[in-house]
């Protein structure tokens, strides 16, 4: 039923009601005022009828009264009347009455007596079947009560009644009608809204929530209120229940990805739900063998499972806790026993997530077996890392050490306790030349490699360095290899020198031929000479012809002799620009007194001058093996029945090499031709192994190709062949071009004109020969001299002539005191001393040494009158 419905008929109800206690209250008034008023009809009637029988003629007897009352009565009672008059006399009779005569009335004497004794009032008695009220006053001296007798519910106007009660029906009735109709227009037009939340109420109750439109409009009042909030009330439950869907939704499906995740874990999970047992997923069983269903105590399984070891009991304690969920989370490590036996290194991770206990077991045994394999290659790898002889260093990016093994320590004196950590350049200066090169490593990823750098460490050591970057991203850094080279290089040199001497073997024959020969025209020269001088009128033109040629036979001696000791010579590496025309022609002049004269060397020059930086030396060592190598192809190696020499091509060109993995640019190459007898393609690979050969025994060790390849790649070049057997071979070299210059720029002083001078010379030397001739020079150009036969005698003279000589010429090689010794202990006497070396050999060790310390000039065996009197001008000069 609506609450329209109910409040309408309770309304009705109600005012039914009120009208009926309205009505009740408007009969009740009226009656009382009937009451009132039939009360004061009464009195008035009853003193009319008291006043009536006393004005009465007195009669002679008590019947005679009587009957006259009755004939009153009687006279006012009218038919059909309701009230009328009466009189009780004091036994309870009727004396009077329009009916009842002598009868007693329905009431006791002890109420006759007491209406008797109140003297007026109203009692109620039963007439027949009727209630009648009686108002009486009591008439003396009889005590007889005359009164008026009336029905409980009528009155006098009783006629007036019944129209009265129809009228006051009619009109309640029709109130009520109008007021009810009035009452329904009201409630449909206030409840309609009703009506309408009642309705969305119930579609809300069925789930079912009605779009409200951003534009609808409410009443003002306070149905209007109640709706604008029902409908906001309305959107926020529709928000509130799309949200509750959406959360159970998400809920069903995480809770579904919770139950995937826990069956298909790959770790076994064990689940205690609060007072609802535990649940295990499927890895639990497949890792020990027992399923949920078939664990009834977690206790005493894990009492029954947890491995047998002297740990047992703490482990079992530790299970406990977690099971008991102690602590809010919890994390430990134990060996556990499978169902077939198998020990399992587990590893157990508790969480308590609400009211769960969330056990994570992690299967360990593998990966400490792992682990130990780890550690086992860990140590291994560390053992090599440790005894390896090349020296470890690795970097991260800022420059700490992370790694530095035994070799590092064992060299540097450092320990890897204190080197790991710190700065590099710090810890350890020797490498700080390098910073650049291991920073281009670490933050440009390029690796590189540096040969036969010098570091010191105790003493000059050379190393080979490699410096590779470490390609890691969360810490790049740089790993450099430190090798120790100098006993390599010092075989190296002496496997060289070895090979310089088996070269300048392999040319003695030819030297020696060639100097008899420069011998002979020194020795026909001087003896034309001496014949001429004789004459009584020698020929002085004969005489300086035959001057010059003795001169020129002894120029081309001392080249055959710089040149036998520039190769047999033992020196270091001395990296500088060499000018390749310059190596090419004084392995010339050496090939040119020494191969055998079938042999025809062209050689073609380039347009510009070919600058690399080498070794002069070294150079002309590869060069010369090529040489001997390529006339040894056209001579020695043919066979017997075929035609020995030929002619050797040596060409200089300027290539850009098509595989240039050092990025240097352009080569300058060096090829040398032969038409000898090849190489055969199946030992062409061997060529340059060491000690390997194809000539015959006392021709060759071995060696040459080894190191012309050693050589050549130590200079960042490469060696190129090509050979095709009875055809000839072709050797090239290639090497980088450098822009430097070489500064060979000295004057030929052979044929320039002497300078003279003056002072005193003190003149050093061991050979008598060359102490006569500088002397007898030296006094040709005006100077004095002064000869010592060796260094100690020098030092003695100079000691006692100190303000007297001007310039000391030194030899730098003589017995006892060496040139070198003799020259600092004249700076010690005089360090203001000029002194002139002089040797054959301008590239030895010592003498750099000695000019750089502060030699004043150098003079090169043989010398010249002329360069003799031109360097002895520019000292004194110089001083003056």
């Amino acid at each position: 039923m609506k609450i329209q419905t109910k409040l309408t008929g309770f309304l009705v109800i109600m005012l039914a009601v009120f009208s009926y206690l309205l009505i009740w209250l408007s009969t009740y008034s009226y009656r009382q005022e009937l009451v009132r008023l039939n009360r004061a009809v009464a009195r008035e009637q009853i003193r009319n009828m008291i006043m009536s029988l006393v004005n009465q003629p007195s009669t002679s007897s008590a019947d005679d009264a009587k009957q006259q009352m009755r004939s009153m009565v009687q006279s006012r009672y009218q038919a059909h009347a309701k009230s009328y008059p009466v009189i009780i006399d004091n036994n309870g009779r009727w004396l009077a009455h329009p009916v009842l005569r002598g009868a007693r009335i329905q009431r006791s004497m002890a109420d006759i007596n007491r209406f008797i004794q109140q003297g007026s009032g109203k009692f109620q008695l039963e007439v027949g079947s009727k209630s009648r009220i009686v108002y009486y006053e009591v008439l003396r001296p009889g005590n007889w009560l005359v009164g008026w007798s009336t029905p409980a519910e009528g009155t006098f106007m009783d006629s007036m009644i019944p129209d009265a009660n129809y009228r006051l029906a009619v009109a309640v009735m029709c109130g009520v009608a109008i007021a009810a109709g009035c009452l329904f227009w009201l409630l449909q037009k206030a409840l309609s809204p009703l009506n309408l939340l009642v309705d969305s109420a119930a579609d809300m109750a069925a789930g079912r929530f009605p779009e409200v439109k951003p534009d609808k409009k409410y009443p003002e009042d306070e149905i209007g209120i109640l709706a604008r909030s029902f409908d906001d009330m309305a959107c926020k439950i529709r928000n509130s229940l799309d949200e509750l869907y959406n959360e159970i939704q998400v809920r069903r499906k995480r809770e579904h990805e919770f139950r995937e995740l826990l069956e298909n874990s790959p770790l076994p999970i064990l689940i205690i739900r609060a007072g609802h047992g535990f649940t295990t997923n499927n890895m639990f069983k497949k890792l020990f063998g027992w399923s949920s269903n078939e664990i009834a105590d977690l206790e005493k399984w894990f009492f029954r499972v947890i491995f047998d070891d002297h740990n047992h009991q703490a482990n079992f304690q530790n299970i406990c806790r977690m099971l008991k969920a102690q602590h809010h989370s919890a994390h430990a490590i134990m060996p556990l026993r499978s169902r077939d036996g198998r020990r399992l290194d587990i590893e157990i991770r508790q969480k308590l997530i609400a009211d769960n206990n969330l056990l994570m077991f992690n299967d360990l045994t593998e990966r400490k077996v792992t682990e130990r394999k780890l550690r086992d290659t860990w140590n291994y790898l560390n053992l090599l890392f440790n005894s390896l002889q090349l020296l470890i260093i690795a970097v991260n990016k800022e420059g700490i050490i992370t790694q530095w093994n035994h070799s590092c320590a064992s060299y540097s004196g450092i320990n890897s306790r204190h080197a790991v950590g710190a700065r590099l350049w710090k810890i350890a200066p020797f490498m700080k030349p390098f910073r650049k090169d291991i920073e281009t490593a670490i933050f440009s990823g390029l690796a590189s490699e540096l040969h036969r750098k010098t570091i010191d460490l105790g003493g000059e050591k050379f190393f080979n360095i490699v410096i590779t970057p470490l390609m890691n991203e969360d810490n790049p850094g740089a790993v450099i290899m430190l090798e120790d080279v100098t006993d390599m290089i010092r075989q190296g040199e002496e496997l060289i020198q070895a090979q310089k001497m088996e070269t300048v073997g392999t040319l003695t024959g030819g030297l020696a031929h060639d100097f008899n020969n420069v011998l002979g025209g020194i020795k026909g020269s001087l003896s034309m000479i001496n014949h001429l001088i004789n004459q009584s009128s020698p020929n002085i033109s004969e005489i300086k012809e035959f001057i010059e040629l003795s001169d020129k036979s002894v120029a081309r001696a001392a080249n055959m002799v710089e040149q036998l000791l520039t190769l047999s010579r033992k020196s270091q590496l001395k990296v500088s620009p060499v000018n390749l025309i310059d190596v090419v022609e004084n392995v010339l002049i050496i090939c040119g007194a020494t191969f055998d004269k079938s042999i025809a060397i062209k050689f073609r020059k380039p347009e510009i001058a070919p600058i690399v930086e080498a070794d002069h030396n070294q150079i002309e060592q590869v060069m010369l093996n090529l040489m001997i190598n390529a006339e040894h192809a056209m001579t020695i190696m043919r066979q017997p029945d075929e035609p020995h020499g030929g002619v050797i091509e040596l060409r200089i060109n300027r290539i850009m090499p098509e595989n240039n993995s050092s990025g240097s640019g352009f080569f300058w190459a060096l090829s040398i031709r032969d038409h000898g007898v090849g190489i055969p393609p199946s030992i062409q690979r061997k060529i340059f192994d060491p000690f390997f050969t194809t000539k015959e025994k006392g021709f060759g060790s071995g060696l040459g190709l080894s190191m012309v390849y050693n050589i050549i790649l130590q200079h960042q070049g490469f060696v190129e062949v090509k050979s095709e057997q009875g055809q000839g071979s072709e050797f090239t070299i290639c090497l980088p071009e450098s822009f430097a210059h070489t500064g060979n720029t000295a004057p030929d002083l052979r044929c320039a004109d002497p300078v003279h001078g003056t002072g005193c010379i003190l003149i050093i030397d061991d050979e008598t020969a060359i102490r006569k001739t500088a002397a007898a020079m030296l006094k040709l150009l005006g100077y004095d001299t002064i000869s010592a036969h060796d260094g100690e005698t020098g030092l003695l003279i100079y000691r006692e002539n100190i303000g007297k000589i001007d310039a000391v010429l030194l030899d730098m090689v003589m017995p006892g005191i060496s040139g070198k010794e003799t020259f600092f202990k004249l700076k010690e006497v005089n360090p203001e001393a000029k002194i002139i070396l002089s040797s054959g050999f301008p590239n030895d060790q010592r003498v750099t040494e000695v000019m750089n310390a502060g030699a004043d000039g150098f003079l090169k065996k043989p010398y010249s009158l002329a360069a003799l009197s031109l360097t002895m001008h520019k000292l004194l000069r110089k001083k003056l």
